[in-house]
This record gives C-alpha cells, structure tokens and sequence, in this order.
C-alpha cells in the first residue's frame, strides 16, 4: 500500500505536526518539498481507476497533515492517480480548486503523479511524462503552439 509513504500512517495529527517540521528543515537546508500523493491515495490496487467517495467530514481529517505542510511554505503539492467523488484527482475542481486553493489556501503549484494527468485542467500546474494528454500520438505534444492555441482561455485562468 501507499502507506509506507506517508510520514505518520493514519494519524492526522501527527501527520501535521511532523509535515511541517520536515518542510522547514528541508527549507533551511535549501531543498524543494512536494506533498504527495493528493489526494485520498491509500492504495496501490486500481490505484489508477478506484474513486474514493468522501464527504467533507473526510477531508477535514485527511487534509490536516497537508495544511501542516501548505501553513509551513510546501511549495509544490503532488496531484495522485485516483479520482475522488468521480473525478480524476489531477483533473478535479473540488481537489485542486475549492479545496487546495481557496479553503487551504496553497499558494505553490501543482505537478501530476507520472502518467496521472487525464485532461487539460486549470488546477494543474505541471503534467509528468507518460500522462493521457502526453500520450495522445501526436508528435507535435501536449504544449505545442497548435495544440496551446485551441485551448479555451477561460480554463487556462
């Protein structure tokens, strides 16, 4: 499972507690952090197809340790596989916008897992190799000018 990742297993207390700390140390020593995986990612099996259906009461409790991070200056949050109340974590305005933006206010940005992003969304900052956008065929890529022209400018803001 994914919980060998996280810094305190199931505790979301504690979570907080040591997320800030390890964000402030490898700030003091120059070092970038990234909170992962984003979110409600606690398992390995259909980890890219399983849809975790949560109710805000859930999200208090599992959001704690990353507002421990976000509130210690975690500069970059990493979107995970699976999609949450039916929408693909990387793709969701409920993760990456109500929620990440404006109720924790995150000010850093936003990078896909590896092959996690599933669409073009406004929410995500940086899309990892091997994602479905990236792996369309088209030689041309994901940010061609061709392809970044047909974008609506509405969903890019």
């Amino acid at each position: 499972g994914r919980n060998a990742e996280y810094l305190s297993g199931e505790d979301p207390v504690l979570g907080a507690v040591l997320a800030s700390k390890y964000v402030e140390t490898f700030h003091a020593h120059g070092i970038m952090t990234v909170a992962k995986h984003y979110g409600f990612n606690q398992q390995e099996t259909r980890r890219n197809t399983y849809d975790a259906l949560v109710d805000a009461e859930a999200k208090e409790l599992y959001y704690t340790p990353y507002k421990g991070a976000i509130a210690a200056g975690c500069l970059a949050v990493m979107c995970a596989y699976n999609k949450l109340n039916g929408h693909h974590a990387c793709a969701s305005d409920e993760l990456l916008v109500s929620d990440l933006r404006e109720r924790m206010a995150f000010k850093g940005f936003v990078v896909s897992d590896w092959a996690a992003a599933h669409q073009y969304h406004a929410g995500l900052d940086v899309a990892m190799p091997g994602s479905a956008v990236d792996d369309s065929g088209d030689p041309r890529g994901w940010y061609s000018a061709e392809r970044l022209d047909v974008l609506d400018e509405a969903s890019l803001d």
